[in-house]
């Protein structure tokens, strides 16, 4: 398995915990892949971080996939639930100034 730089493919590559597998009918997975089950991928590699807050310091391998989506993988969004709740709110918060002013021009 390569042990690539982490600076270097931070554009591209994704941790594990970032990417879905595709099920044979192209749906992602519900969980994010463990290693053995990345590993036959092409884009499967590694980079280390030192956790220098820990006494004494612990080396952590992170685990990668150099291109995702050129290998098939689906883009995990952490944030997908949050931003459709934010632009409910909002189009409810429009629908409520639309109603405001209309109040005020009947008046």
């Amino acid at each position: 398995m390569p042990v690539i730089d982490r600076r270097s493919h931070t554009e591209r590559a994704k941790e594990l915990r970032d990417i879905r597998l595709v099920n044979k009918n192209r749906t992602p997975k519900k969980n994010a892949p463990t290693e053995a089950e990345h590993a036959a991928c092409p884009g499967h590699a590694a980079y280390l971080t030192v956790d220098s807050w820990s006494t004494p310091p612990r080396v952590r391998t992170a685990y990668v996939c150099t291109d995702p989506t050129g290998n098939g993988h689906h883009l995990y969004s952490y944030s997908s639930s949050n931003q459709s709740h934010r632009a409910a709110d909002q189009r409810a918060d429009e629908r409520g100034t639309e109603s405001r002013t209309a109040n005020r021009r009947s008046q």
